[in-house]
């Protein structure tokens, strides 16, 4: 008996989709527009995880002198889940009954980097559990683990619960804790009973870079941030996938023979290239998109990965999600970073080599940087200084006037937590460092003193360079037309240029032209 033509074409259809990919995505607002829901159902998941601020409960009610956030409260958290629910696209993937893997992060608990002094933490760990009934087992948070069955093999995706136990910033230096005992005991059980080809650990923090302490992540508690990795390196082809800073990143550490990797998917609705509408910030979105272009080019961040073919680093400031993809038939793991365009990074790893040794120390994986050869930018280019290459990497314009001071406190606020005014006169030996290390206060050699110097002026020129240009083009605006419609064109979103980016493998790819297979 012949089988009907259409009955061959969904087979045909059907055998040729894979299952072996797991989805995640993170900063969501659920009242703006979420155009990434087409590419990720276009990816066919086997599973889609939230990795925090699924939805957004509080708002900004002051700016100066500084930003203010206040909740909206429980009863505005059960309306919004409700609201992201019938989100056209999330709606269809609900409907596909794909596995939903979730956790929270700050701005879904309720408020602004909150902990578990939130008045209302109960009252939001019910709204939460309401809208995700899969993660309700009866415990104090919304921590889950749960199998995914894919081709070949089996994955443990566990999803922690960094913020209703989570202590205050405000305690003894490196004594906090993300996860209270409770959880601790509970993950330390999970892995070791653990049964699973691979395993992916859902962190709504980064794990890996430190930022010099000016966000949220581990290194903010290095013992909570050691313990954890010790777990890890109990669990067998270890990831930990993270979110809650607005870009994309592929991150990677030597922890003994092992390669501890984290990768980052944050910014669904809005990202540092693509500012959310709210004024003031709208108006200088240009201002805050190349800041931090700027930094990630110039500022140390040494466990961001570099592409081996391209030299292109693993970064991406525009909206979108991430995709694990493993083929246990070739023991690899691609990570894959994408775009309302298509395909922004990709990086593919060995499973066998990915986790952690249990005791050893975590060094950056460093590779070489984008357009500079074999050297290490950090490096001098001659003699006992580096203001060369600084030079060449944000040329200074001759004028800067009045716009120096105030850029290179800018620069000086991405380099180092303490407030400074005007330009540096010296450098303190005791800044606090990545993972969260303060060095002993020591003088600091007189290269390296020239060297971070010029650093941070070549980052206040470009600032102050891309600051004296937003000026002069709002005045000739507001000259042309009137301050009333530049401001209401202002705040209008706008659509990204059409771009092109560097492929991490088959060099330039026009934007929509995906290299990752369909």
């Amino acid at each position: 008996m012949r089988a009907a033509p259409w009955a061959l074409v969904v087979g045909a259809c059907a055998a040729a989709t894979p299952n072996t990919r797991i989805l995640f995505g993170s900063c969501n607002k659920h009242d703006m527009p979420q155009p990434l829901w087409p590419s990720v159902l276009e990816r066919n998941p086997s599973a889609w995880i939230w990795g925090g601020d699924i939805i957004y409960g509080d708002y900004i009610a002051e700016w100066l002198p500084k930003v203010l956030f206040k909740p909206k409260g429980p009863a505005y958290l059960v309306e919004a889940y409700d609201r992201q629910n019938a989100v056209p696209g999330y709606d269809e993937l609900l409907a596909r009954d794909i596995p939903v893997i979730a956790t929270w992060d700050d701005h879904d608990f309720g408020l602004n980097d909150a902990d578990a002094t939130l008045e209302f933490r109960d009252a939001s760990l019910a709204a939460f559990k309401a809208a995700f009934p899969e993660a309700d087992r009866g415990q104090a948070g919304v921590y889950s683990a749960r199998t995914v069955d894919l081709d070949g093999g089996s994955v443990l995706v566990v999803a922690l619960d960094m913020r209703y136990a989570k202590t205050p910033y405000d305690g003894p230096a490196g004594d906090g804790d993300f996860l209270g005992e409770a959880q601790w005991a509970w993950l330390e059980a999970v892995v070791d009973g653990s049964t699973a080809d691979a395993h992916v650990f859902v962190s709504s923090l980064q794990l890996l870079e430190w930022r010099r302490g000016k966000a949220e992540n581990w290194g903010r508690f290095p013992k909570a941030k050691a313990r954890f990795i010790d777990v890890v390196a109990r669990a067998k082809s270890a990831v930990v996938v993270s979110g809650d800073v607005h870009m994309a990143e592929i991150a990677g550490a030597r922890c003994g023979s092992k390669l501890l990797l984290d990768v980052t998917s944050s910014g669904m609705t809005h990202s540092w290239a693509r500012q959310s509408p709210v004024f003031p910030k709208y108006t200088v979105a240009p201002i805050l998109t190349n800041g931090m272009r700027l930094a990630q080019r110039l500022l140390p961040f040494p466990y961001l990965l570099k592409d081996e073919g391209s030299g292109r680093s693993q970064n991406y400031l525009g909206l979108n999600f991430g995709e694990l993809d493993f083929d246990f038939a070739n023991g690899t793991l691609t990570a894959r970073i994408f775009s309302e365009d298509g395909l922004e990074l990709q990086h593919t790893f060995a499973l066998a080599a990915l986790g952690a040794d249990g005791g050893a120390a975590c060094e950056p994986r460093r590779a070489r940087p984008a357009g500079l050869g074999e050297r290490d930018p950090f490096l001098p280019l001659r003699g006992d200084h580096g203001r060369g290459h600084l030079r060449r990497a944000a040329p200074r314009p001759r004028r800067l006037r009045q716009g120096v001071p105030r850029a290179a406190e800018v620069a000086r606020f991405l380099l180092y937590p303490e407030p400074v005014r005007g330009l540096p006169r010296g450098l303190r030996g005791d800044a606090p460092r990545h993972d969260g290390e303060v060095l002993a206060a020591r003088p600091q050699a007189r290269g390296e003193r020239r060297r971070e110097r010029a650093l941070v002026r070549g980052i206040a020129a470009a600032v102050a360079e891309e600051l004296g240009r937003e000026r002069r083009e709002f005045r000739g605006r507001v000259e042309r037309r009137g301050v009333a419609v530049v401001l209401r064109d202002e705040l209008r979103p706008a659509e990204e240029p059409q771009r092109v980016h560097q492929g991490p493998e088959h060099g330039p790819v026009a934007a929509g032209a995906a290299r990752a297979p369909a």
